[in-house]
């Protein structure tokens, strides 16, 4: 890694700047983020590439003293990798906060107040979080401004001689390896919206398409997986399918704009790159799901008044709100001359539930809890089973077929498909499979695979309307949520 020298011009050209880390061959970095007042590198090498380590790290410095400077490993050996799963190097950063685990705090320093440094991995592929404090559950030795937990990944035990020897660190989603999907290649790009956090994911898939019956069994798992979270440990499938084209095989970059988060997808010489606007919640004003006239009027209402500090009513990013941020927002309105829709759609007005999944060994009762939401007469349950290998037939629809695919946003996450399974420490995604209605907020059964699977819930009302889908967990879950 190269750094300007302090006191001197950048502009100046190669003889003002210099080495500020070891070699690449002691510590192959692969990415920076600037958090906390540190610069955080994430390291690692390919499998294939030569000189070691081959398991990704992460470490910081202040960058004082005398280059190359002082690194302070925060990630390493220490982590207690998973066993026989150790992820090669780091591929994505993102600063993100939010109230209950990683909140924002008020200040001015560099790289971002208060929030958690997130972290995704190449495969086998996990994801953890820094804390700028000891708030995580792994303690970093001799350091008070860092700790970590575990987001995705398979639960592992600090070794002896760390610090916290002895200590469990299981998943605060609950989900284990490659977000139990053993297609996945990176946990690639990660970005920040009004929503939450996204997080989209290589997936190698269709890349085997041309494979003789490699399609038959897997073509509902081509395309890259997106998931959203508003605290880390609630994950929601925003697309499992690349958005609905099996081409789009990677997330590979994420623009946050006034307008909201954009995200860019990678292509296998198939057409170019597609960019999708995903999340414009940002300009929904009055948080109602729909962007029209009602938002139109909150802004009129601040007609000529200063701006704030990324005021989102600022679209223009000129400091003021004036008419001209009125005409833009009135371009990004839901309906024709932003009308107030008569009816929302259930979807924006039925509650989502928030589905937690009981601890156990794999294998063993599946039990899920949710709170019950306002307006239910009934929940429906889904299941995504697992294969052990990406040879044998992903498993087949059960008894209740027919509700499986007539669902449009069942669909959306992974059309419904067919076949068997048994275990291994992760799976390969069959089909979306419904399960069963139940009227009580809460569900268990024997699962039928020693695999952890993946679960979620829609509420339904008395009209048959439908909440969007739940979080995914993992059942049985690897730790208590």
């Amino acid at each position: 890694m190269i750094g300007s020298i302090p006191g001197l011009n950048p502009n100046g050209g190669d003889n003002n700047y210099q080495y500020v880390s070891p070699p690449a061959e002691t510590l192959p970095v692969w990415i920076l983020q600037n958090f906390n007042g540190f610069m955080y590198a994430g390291t690692g090498n390919p499998y294939s590439s030569p000189g070691a380590p081959t398991q990704y790290g992460v470490w910081k410095t202040n960058g004082t003293g005398t280059a190359p400077y002082t690194w302070t490993p925060i990630i390493n050996d220490n982590a207690g990798y998973a066993d026989g799963l150790i992820s090669n190097y780091v591929l994505s950063f993102q600063i993100f906060s939010d109230p209950t685990y990683c909140p924002a705090t008020d200040g001015t320093i560099s790289g971002g107040a208060g929030g958690c440094l997130y972290v995704g991995t190449d495969q086998p592929s996990e994801m953890v979080r820094i804390h700028p404090d000891t708030t995580g559950q792994v303690q970093v030795a001799g350091d008070a401004n860092d700790s970590w937990d575990l987001v995705v990944g398979n639960p592992r035990t600090i070794p002896p001689g760390a610090l916290g020897a002895g200590q469990l660190v299981a998943p605060v989603s609950g989900i284990g390896q490659y977000f139990d999907n053993g297609f996945t290649g990176h946990f690639w790009r990660m970005g920040v919206g009004g929503l939450g956090l996204y997080m989209s994911t290589y997936d190698s898939a269709t890349e085997s398409s041309y494979q003789n019956g490699f399609s038959a069994n897997w073509s509902q798992e081509f395309g890259t997986d997106l998931f959203r979270t508003n605290d880390g440990v609630h994950w929601t499938a925003v697309s499992k399918i690349g958005l609905g084209d099996g081409w789009n095989t990677g997330g590979r970059s994420f623009q946050s704009t006034p307008f909201g988060l954009y995200w860019g997808t990678a292509r296998p010489a198939v057409g170019g790159t597609q960019v999708y606007m995903i999340d414009n919640s940002v300009v929904d004003l009055n948080k109602d799901g729909v962007i029209d006239q009602k938002d139109v009027n909150l802004m009129k209402a601040k007609l000529n008044t200063q701006a704030k500090p990324n005021d989102p009513m600022d679209l223009n990013q000129d400091g003021k709100i004036t008419s001209a941020d009125v005409q833009l927002l009135m371009t990004q309105c839901t309906y024709p001359h932003c009308q107030v829709p008569a009816v929302r759609p259930a979807s924006s007005t039925l509650g989502v539930p928030v589905v937690h999944s009981t601890p156990g060994a794999l294998g063993s009762t599946v039990s899920l809890q949710w709170p019950a939401v306002t307006g239910a007469a009934d929940y429906l349950v889904y299941r995504i089973n697992m294969s052990p290998n990406d040879t044998t037939p992903p498993p087949g629809f059960g008894p209740m077929e027919a509700t499986c695919s007539s669902s449009p946003a069942v669909a959306a996450l992974a059309p419904c498909y067919s076949a068997r399974a048994t275990g291994t420490p992760y799976g390969y995604p069959g089909a979306v499979i419904f399960v069963t209605r139940v009227t009580t907020a809460a569900f268990s059964e024997t699962p039928p695979s020693t695999l952890q699977l993946l679960y979620f819930v829609r509420a339904e009302d008395s009209s048959g309307n439908l909440s969007a889908p739940s979080n995914l967990v993992g059942g049985p879950s690897l730790a208590a949520q």
